[in-house]
């Protein structure tokens, strides 16, 4: 069964919590692996838009110019949004175990999140 596009089978995921004021959510190594592990896209438009991506090579967020158009999710406004989602995020994922009927409730709240 999907709750909010997450496929809940009994299996690994792993939790973060973004920051204060935000939910927990879930979500699996490699989707975070994804986010981050594509090269940055500059795109064929003409704009020059200041951006930040995070090279795999280095570990680390560096600056490029992107176009405005047809890039992928490696493209953030701010240095700090890069680091917030491809290195901080990468270092603090935990792995949780659970099963579908552990984590809604009767309000269709996240509930019983073991390992």
């Amino acid at each position: 069964s999907n709750y909010r596009g997450i496929k809940l089978m009994s299996h690994t995921m792993k939790l973060w919590k973004p920051g204060l004021g935000r939910r927990w959510r879930f979500v699996s190594s490699s989707m975070v692996s994804y986010l981050c592990a594509a090269d940055p896209i500059v795109g064929p438009c003409k704009g020059t838009f200041p951006r930040w991506y995070y090279d795999q090579n280095t570990g680390e967020c560096k600056h490029f110019l992107y176009s405005g158009c047809q890039g992928n999710h490696n493209n953030f406004l701010q240095e700090l949004d890069c680091i917030s989602e491809c290195i901080q995020r990468s270092k603090s994922l935990l792995s949780f175990r659970f099963s579908a009927s552990s984590v809604r409730n009767a309000h269709g709240f996240m509930t019983n999140v073991f390992t």
